[in-house]
């Protein structure tokens, strides 16, 4: 379909390309654009509290008041209790309720992750996981993130219009230089920008005209009554938030409630644009900006204290309630309730425990750029050696920056990357004591550990960390850390003069600055880690299928339970075995297209390996991963990868035991065995050492039959005439007067499980019914030596509905398989293969969402299409 009409749509199939790669290009960039913008915001922050000490602000601390923080903290859980109406309005707005509990676990989760994380580990990522595992589709997990972005966009446009508006805080003396570019850049300006937004969204809703689509999933415009509902829960969820944080910093900031706002929802905008994870430093930023005065160590120690209770207290939080899950005993009515929502727990494990992780190992090094408690650090030495303190400080470093980097191995699902986790782990629990009684810093790192040890299921994959494809964003998340750990050690050690110190001296020095040993260690291990990297042998561009990986193939076919894993000895796809090789997948290449053939063949437990492992070789070389004619058996694979699954017909499949002539519904199949033995037409099935006997006789059939036709052989799907594969397999014939007139290649399996054919030609000349015939009889012959399924192959197109608000895709492909005749006869061929009676099953591709997507259709047409 898609290469009839290439030459009609080639501009836009070109268009598509262009913009593609275009996003592509903005995408590895975006992260060093964040990181410039963070490291701007910790410039200006620091000519903002140049003239205040570390002490000041521990101090400053310690003297909030216990008020303000109670008030603090109910308010952040009122607010996250708040944004629980996100999810709930996106999942009613779709027709799919779902028990409030669990709607509650994804929102609190998704927004606590998203808050500290943004794009890196952040709450699409999670709901996607939540939602898929409870039956959501990928269309409708779409329309859920987008459904809750709308939601969030439109309420900070229209509080963010009516305060700018109204109040039109004027820009700071220090933000001078940023007024002289644009009249727009003062609050009343935005405002009014905003203000054009909201209207053109009510506008949208009102007219109830003009969905949009994103690839195949079409977002419809809210009905009146749920836009009223957006608003009051967004605007809800902003005040409230300002709220929380008008209890630390209203008095510092010596503004009105509705004036903080005002700034509040200024320091949001600037953090969605920068994409910082967590808006680290840029959210802190707008307020040191927007003090009346100069700024205090109590401002600055408020700030850090909202940090925690709106951003790293509910992430806590969340993970506990996770992990308690998967470790401690659920009893009664209500924790079995929650025990049967929270069975997505494999599912969501690796991502969890991967950022538990990173934040282990970012307070780690945080805590190690700055001085430790003098109270403890005395009380310590007294017991302890100093160089011995000052070493487990240095190591604890160390253990830090290590586990940034396994925190993308845990993600990855590395078996090594577990088990080195859990010793990095306890070693730092061991140095978080020993260096300094930092006891909250080793309970963190517990209870990480706590939900790590049980969930060894989740990291299945065999593999080595340094082979792994650390993505532009993970690389951005670690320089964060690294950059933030660097501005802390120097704020915290603004009093030493570095120029006094000989390099070699800080490692046992008690007097030596611990954010300089900080910086070493975490210098030290990303710099070890990046020359490995380097230094490691890249693994080899792949080749063609070798004679010995072809036997390889052929050993592991003969042992899987489905006959479609014998096309891998055709030789004209390549091969990729896991380790043990015990499995394999078959794939070709076709541009930027990496197209896999079936599901993975092999044990089942070791499917998601070889997922993954296709997964990180197209990485490797810039390409586009595609499961073609996947199954249903391991769906949840390919969705577990951030795929979508798009049906392309389903695959026929005769239950042999019950399969025979008689009754009403086999009238037809008995006329044409009647007429065939009328016509004296022989049925046999040679063995494989009989087929070089009758080579010559195959090819000139198969030579005839593809004369008429008109056509040239192709692969990759389907079989073609090759001799060497041919007399691997059984031959089934049928002979007229003692001649060959007809053929199939029979491809058998483990345990007689499954039975079908590759190959099918005849030269029958004025004989009709020969193929049928041909049908009937091999299944026959398979019901007598014990198989259990005869597969017809797949009817393309076929079983796919088409309703109202079925996805575009579905439409498409209904209207192909009615009134499709001209390109291909995709009706017929599913009412022929329905006179066996056969029973369907789903067969689905599997490919990355985006605007490639026109473009790798197109590749997976070329490549079925392509003659040898």
């Amino acid at each position: 379909m898609v290469v009839g009409n290439r030459k009609r749509f080639g501009n836009g199939f070109e268009f598509q390309r262009r913009v593609g790669n275009k996003m592509h290009h903005l995408k590895r960039f975006a992260p060093w654009i964040s990181l410039l913008i963070l490291i701007a915001a910790l410039v200006f922050s620091w000519n903002e509290i140049e003239h205040i000490q570390y002490d000041q602000v521990r101090s400053a601390l310690h003297r909030v008041p216990l008020s303000s923080v109670l008030l603090a903290v109910s308010m952040t859980a009122l607010n996250y209790l708040i944004l629980v109406g996100y999810d709930y309005l996106a999942v009613h707005s779709i027709g799919r309720p779902v028990p409030f509990r669990f709607v509650a676990i994804a929102s609190f989760v998704g927004f606590s992750t998203s808050y500290n994380f943004s794009s890196l580990l952040g709450g699409p990522a999670i709901r996607y996981r939540f939602y898929s595992k409870w039956g959501f589709t990928p269309q409708e997990l779409l329309r859920i993130v987008v459904m809750i972005g709308a939601t969030y966009w439109v309420g900070v446009a229209f509080l963010g219009s009516v305060l700018f508006i109204v109040e039109n805080i004027p820009f700071p003396d220090r933000l001078q230089v940023f007024k002289a570019y644009t009249s727009l850049l003062s609050t009343q300006g935005i405002g009014w920008i905003l203000a054009a937004v909201v209207a053109a969204y009510l506008v949208w809703v009102v007219r109830q005209k003009g969905g949009w689509r994103i690839g195949d999933t079409e977002i419809k415009p809210p009905s009146i009554g749920l836009t009223v509902q957006q608003l009051v829960v967004a605007a809800l969820d902003l005040a409230i938030a300002a709220g929380a944080m008008y209890a630390l910093v209203g008095e510092d900031m010596q503004l009105r409630y509705d004036q903080f706002l005002t700034v509040y929802l200024l320091a949001t905008l600037a953090v969605v644009i920068s994409n910082v994870p967590g808006g680290v430093g840029v959210f802190e930023s707008v307020f040191l900006a927007f003090a009346p005065s100069q700024a205090t160590s109590s401002l600055v120690a408020s700030l850090i204290l909202f940090r925690i209770i709106y951003y790293l207290l509910p992430l806590t939080l969340a993970m506990l309630l996770l992990g308690g899950t998967e470790i401690v005993p659920l009893r009664g009515e209500i924790t079995k309730s929650l025990h049967r929502g929270t069975q997505w727990w494999p599912a969501v494990a690796p991502y969890v425990i991967a950022i538990m992780t990173f934040c282990a190992g970012t307070i780690m090094i945080l805590s190690g750029a700055t001085p430790g408690v003098v109270e403890r650090v005395q009380f310590l030495v007294r017991w302890v050696p100093a160089p011995l303190l000052e070493v487990s400080h240095f190591l604890g470093s160390i253990v830090g920056a290590s586990l940034l980097i396994l925190a993308r191995g845990l993600y990855r699902r590395l078996d090594s990357a577990y088990y080195l986790t859990c010793g990095l782990l306890v070693a730092g629990i061991l140095f978080s004591l020993v260096k300094g009684i930092d006891f909250e810093e080793a309970i963190f790192l517990s209870l990480v550990l706590g939900a790590l040890l049980p969930a060894h299921r989740a990291f299945y994959r065999k593999g080595k960390l340094i082979h792994e494809r650390l993505s532009p964003s993970w690389l951005m998340a670690i320089a964060v850390v690294a950059v933030c750990a660097v501005w802390l050690g120097l704020f915290s050690s603004k009093h030493v003069d570095y120029q006094d110190w000989d390099w070699w001296r800080f490692f046992v020095d008690t007097q030596a600055p611990r954010a300089l040993r900080t910086a070493v260690a975490v210098a030290s291990v990303l710099t070890l880690f990046g020359l490995m990297r380097l230094l490691s042998p890249h693994p080899p561009t792949p080749q063609g299928a070798s004679n010995e990986e072809i036997e390889k193939a052929f050993a592991i076919a003969s042992q899987h339970p489905r006959s479609y894993a014998h096309l891998a000895v055709l030789g004209d796809k390549q091969l990729l075995f896991n380790e043990e090789q015990t499995a394999y997948v078959m794939y070709a290449r076709q541009g930027r297209s990496w197209v896999c053939m079936g599901d993975p063949v092999g044990p089942d437990d070791c499917v998601n390996d070889l997922v993954w492992r296709f997964r990180e070789l197209v990485d490797r070389y810039g390409g586009r991963p595609i499961f073609y004619e996947v199954g249903t058996d391991f769906l949840t694979v390919y969705l577990d990868q951030g795929l979508t699954l798009l049906k392309i017909g389903e695959e026929g499949r005769v239950p042999l035991p019950g399969f025979g002539l008689e009754g009403p519904s086999r009238k037809g199949l008995r006329q044409t065995v009647n007429r065939m033995k009328r016509e004296l037409v022989e049925f046999e099935v040679l063995p494989p050492d009989r087929v070089p006997e009758v080579l010559v006789r195959l090819k000139e059939i198969s030579d005839r039959w593809m004369a008429e036709k008109g056509a040239a052989e192709k692969g990759f799907s389907l079989g073609f005439f090759d001799e060497a594969t041919l007399v691997r397999y059984p031959c089934a014939v049928l002979r007229k007067d003692g001649k060959i007139v007809a053929f199939a290649n029979v491809l058998p399996s483990r345990a007689k499980s499954e039975l079908s054919i590759d190959l099918m030609r005849y030269d029958a000349g004025e004989l009709s019914g020969v193929m049928e015939y041909l049908f009937i009889e091999l299944m026959l012959w398979g019901k007598t030596q014990g198989y259990q399924w005869f597969s017809l192959g797949m009817a393309p197109l076929s079983g796919i509905e088409s309703r109202r608000l079925s996805p575009l895709w579905n439409r498409i492909t209904q209207l192909l398989f009615k009134h499709g005749d001209r390109l291909y006869s995709f009706e017929g061929l599913r009412q022929y293969k329905d006179k066996f009676d056969p029973e369907w099953e789903g067969r689905y591709i599997a490919l990355p969402r985006g605007m490639a997507l026109p473009k790798m259709l197109a590749d997976l047409t070329a490549l079925i299409g392509k003659h040898r």
